[in-house]
């Protein structure tokens, strides 16, 4: 990635974040007749945060967890990730909804209700009823009690200026990890002079030391970062364990001879 595409994509992901932030203040704005103070808790109470989580889940919300100079602050989080194939407009709708779902517990929160129990899972008929009158739908729920699955169609047309600002500033999202290029795992640096293993063994040193079983080397097998020449002796012939890259190659036989467990101390050098 360029300077300049990671600057526009810094860009990008600040533009979502004030177009999520104007989304509750309009959701506040919109409704102060019904819940006055909401406008103002979302303003100077609140701290809304756009991210992404591994599981699924579309927000969160948690009171009074941060703490600025002394003054409660709570948190809304909204995931903007997508599900496969989904257009940015119905995208906006659904982080909407979320946003207005976080938006009625933190109005239970204002006027004293209890926290959802069962973990915060379960969504009570007061819940519920905020959220109604919000702009969501609201559908009972054997487990959780209530659910918002979408968006009122009066809410649509009563929010429609916010969907086309989310819509807009949706242009950067999060695909889970499935849907893109996995993450590469770079290696621990090899030694100078010797040569990296190749294949899954890569991690590891395979390394002999001069006694032999049948015609096969003794082999003991060390992880590349706990490896350093010199560290292992094998105590039956006394030589050290050298990392097998490094020494002749030998002839490996059909069928292996006895094993043999070394007791190879680590010398470690305390400096």
């Amino acid at each position: 990635m360029t300077e300049t595409s990671r600057q526009a994509a810094s860009a990008a992901y600040v533009a979502l974040q004030a177009s999520v932030q104007g989304a509750a203040e309009d959701v506040g704005r919109t409704n102060a007749d019904l819940f006055p103070g909401l406008l103002e808790y979302l303003v100077d109470n609140t701290l809304i945060i756009v991210g992404r989580t591994r599981r699924r889940i579309f927000g969160s919300f948690e009171a009074t967890c941060w703490r600025h100079h002394g003054r409660e602050v709570s948190e809304i989080f909204v995931n903007p990730a997508p599900d496969a194939g989904q257009a940015s407009r119905d995208l906006a709708a659904r982080v909407l909804c979320t946003v207005i779902h976080e938006c009625a517990h933190l109005v239970n929160h204002i006027q004293g209700d209890s926290p959802p129990s069962r973990q915060g899972r379960y969504h009570a008929k007061r819940f519920a009823a905020v959220a109604f009158a919000l702009g969501d739908a609201v559908e009972r729920d054997p487990v959780v009690g209530h659910r918002t699955p979408c968006l009122r169609r009066e809410a649509v047309l009563r929010y429609y200026d916010v969907l086309r600002d989310l819509e807009l500033a949706l242009s950067l999202t999060w695909h889970r990890e499935s849907d893109v290029t996995k993450r590469v795992t770079v290696p621990p640096p090899v030694p100078t002079g010797v040569e990296p293993s190749k294949g899954p063994d890569a991690r590891f040193v395979s390394a002999t030391c001069g006694c032999a079983v049948g015609i096969r080397r003794r082999r003991i097998r060390v992880a590349r970062g706990s490896w350093a020449d010199g560290s292992i002796r094998c105590t039956l012939c006394g030589t050290d364990f050298v990392e097998e890259s490094l020494t002749p190659a030998c002839q490996e036989h059909s069928e292996p001879g006895p094993r043999h467990t070394c007791s190879a101390p680590l010398v470690v050098d305390e400096r």
